[in-house]
């Protein structure tokens, strides 16, 4: 079962900032969605979304190229160019790679949504997508660790942390330098108030891919949140 909840009560080591480090980095993977799995027991778990041209346009550029969205762009049966991260991609084994492009489709639907289930029915359905490819895909496809860490922002987004923490490190054991895995499991122990451990995240990532601007940043945004309640409790009273 999902948790339905989340703790209230304030860190004794954070004090007062939790909130305001919750909302730093636990951004990162939008408002979470909270509700019960068995909800959407039943739905189809893969296929073509019918996206609009629209929402195309929001699919990385790669996706674009695929054959099943260029029929749906109608540019009739017109070659397209080869690009070549598809190329890349399709030639490393992945399977049915435009299921993973719907899958962001729907993710973005998902988060368009105001109302909890319908939410939770366009995450579900990306799931189901990512599924789709992974299932098919050998270890040699080269999207496995973005695969893994996209079905973990999609299960935070519904509240199943557990899940979530246990995708992101999998993504990790297959890319180790994939810095959107680790600030992803970052967020989630922020969620649950799991300071230490999103510290540990970051450091880990930024000991495994040093350059990672994007780990620095998180890194020292954190540390600075987390020492703030510290300085502010030795700060002598005003007027002293």
């Amino acid at each position: 079962m999902i948790a339905a909840t989340r703790p209230t009560h304030p860190s004794p080591r954070f004090g007062t900032s939790r909130g305001v480090l919750a909302a730093a980095l636990g951004a990162l993977l939008g408002t979470a969605w909270l509700a019960q799995a068995h909800e959407f027991e039943g739905l189809p778990k893969e296929g073509d979304p019918g996206p609009q041209k629209h929402e195309l346009a929001l699919l990385p550029e790669w996706c674009l190229y695929h054959p099943s969205v260029n029929r749906i762009l109608k540019r009739g049966d017109r070659s397209l160019p080869h690009h070549p991260l598809l190329d890349r991609i399709v030639g490393s084994g992945c399977h049915a790679i435009q299921h993973y492009c719907w899958a962001l489709v729907q993710e973005v639907r998902g988060n368009r949504e105001s109302e909890y289930r319908a939410r939770g029915k366009q995450y579900y359905y990306a799931i189901g997508n990512i599924d789709y490819t992974l299932d098919g895909s050998p270890d040699s496809c080269i999207l496995m660790a973005v695969m893994h860490a996209k079905k973990g922002n999609l299960y935070s987004k519904l509240g199943d942390h557990k899940k979530a923490v246990e995708l992101y490190r999998q993504a990790i054991a297959r890319d180790p330098k994939y810095e959107l895995a680790y600030s992803g499991l970052c967020a989630v122990y922020l969620r649950q108030e799991q300071y230490d451990e999103a510290l540990q995240a970051l450091r880990a990532g930024l000991a495994a891919n040093p350059k990672s601007l994007l780990l620095k940043k998180h890194l020292a945004d954190l540390e600075a949140r987390r020492a703030t309640p510290q300085q502010n409790a030795d700060a002598p009273p005003a007027g002293d």
